[in-house]
């Protein structure tokens, strides 16, 4: 097929973003004279030599993702059908008896796990709890927890579905206000009363979010974070340029959202929406869930005082790429997000071209991966139709479209 005549609303296909990623998504590279012998170059000319007359071909080939089926007329369909939002977890009610309720969720990370512990132990106040939702580990996380310099509750989750984790985690919580820190993460002074605040000056406040800096502290990785509806995120500098960016994208498809690995919510905002939706595996779980605290009628908060230091433990997304499905679940969680609130927010385009964007930036991780690791490169193009078929099987590509009607998310106040 001739991917760059192919129409989608009088756009081909290279007219969308990231066109340039192109020239780094050819995974057969050894078809290309000259490129095996340059895999352990840079990327800049990595890119340059596998520009070449079979580019078109080696595209259309990864784009065929099975029985002859072209991806991304599938993938315009999906995006021009509505979809049935999946009923969020309930979350019971419990006993109140403490100020806050510290969550980490952890699996397989032992020793940055024992870094974190240690970390809380200065912050630490008698007026809240540690909870630690432990995953089916394989490593000697259960030691570690058992011997944490701060008294906490053990919870073991069955899955590696961070959702589901950070659930049981609030199954457990008796505090007023539930905070989130990564088991990659170290809190700097003052950070859990820096990050409640925010409740104690406004009770219409349902979400606290602070700053992240890098591992040694000297960077900052985010500061005010703007979502939209599609799932993308803006890293800004600073409040009035953030409130500007929601302004322009409007307040019913961008909003002030919490990064992971350092945030708060009132626990009354989070029972009123059932908690955390577990079909996220990883990934968005917690903008999905900020953006439903905000429509229910509560606000997002920044507190800049409260930091934590964010190591950066190897995740589905910083790994290399050899398991296609389990790296589908990045895009699994973006396609279902944006079936619950991106389809009543943007067009069909908009959201075809968001899709496309996180495939292709996936498409070109595996040949950079498989390029980088030469006993894999006879593969790569194997691996990234495989990659294709799993994001194909979560857009449902083959049962018909759910022809029913999103209604849109209850504007926030």
């Amino acid at each position: 097929m001739s991917v760059s005549n192919s129409p989608v609303d009088g756009h081909d296909l290279l007219s969308i973003p990231r066109r340039e990623s192109f020239g780094r998504i050819l995974g057969q590279c050894r078809a290309i004279p000259g490129v095996s012998k340059i895999l352990r170059v840079g990327r800049k000319r990595f890119i340059e030599r596998i520009k070449s007359p079979q580019r078109q071909v080696l595209i259309g080939q990864i784009l065929r993702y099975g029985s002859g089926r072209d991806f991304q007329a599938a993938l315009g369909s999906w995006a021009r059908s509505a979809s049935v939002p999946v009923e969020p977890f309930f979350l019971p009610t419990g006993e109140i008896t403490k100020r806050c309720s510290v969550i980490v969720n952890t699996v397989d990370r032992a020793t940055e796990l024992e870094q974190t512990l240690a970390s809380l132990k200065t912050e630490w106040n008698s007026a809240d709890e540690l909870i630690v939702v432990l995953g089916p580990t394989g490593d000697r996380s259960e030691e570690i927890i058992g011997r944490s310099p701060v008294p906490c509750q053990l919870i073991r989750c069955p899955e590696r579905n961070l959702a589901i984790s950070r659930n049981l985690g609030l199954q457990a919580a008796s505090g007023s206000f539930v905070a989130f820190i990564d088991d990659d993460a170290s809190p700097t002074p003052g950070w859990l009363d820096a990050l409640l605040q925010p409740f104690e000056e406004d009770p219409k406040v349902g979400i606290s979010a602070g700053f992240v800096l890098d591992g040694e502290g000297r960077h900052f990785l985010n500061r005010y974070v703007v979502a939209d509806t599609l799932g993308r995120a803006f890293w800004i500098d600073d409040a009035a340029p953030a409130r500007e960016k929601i302004d322009r994208l409007g307040p019913q498809r961008a909003f002030l959202t919490a990064t992971g690995c350092n945030m708060a919510f009132r626990r009354a905002a989070l029972e009123s929406i059932g908690g955390f939706d577990p079909f996220y595996r990883y990934f968005l779980e917690e903008t999905d869930v900020v953006w439903r605290v905000i429509s229910a009628g509560f606000k997002c908060a920044i507190s800049p005082t409260s930091k934590v230091m964010h190591r950066l433990g190897s995740n589905l997304a910083r790994t290399p790429s050899f398991d296609p499905e389990s790296r589908s679940a990045v895009v699994r969680s973006q396609i279902h997000y944006i079936g619950k609130f991106g389809k009543s927010t943007f067009t069909a385009l908009e959201i075809e071209a968001c899709v496309w964007e996180r495939v292709l930036l996936d498409l070109e991780k595996i040949a950079w991966d498989c390029c980088e690791n030469t006993s894999r490169n006879p593969l790569c193009g194997d691996l990234q139709q495989r990659y294709l078929s799993a994001v194909a099987g979560e857009l449902r590509l083959d049962s018909p479209p759910d022809s029913s009607s999103l209604s849109p998310p209850p504007r926030p106040s």
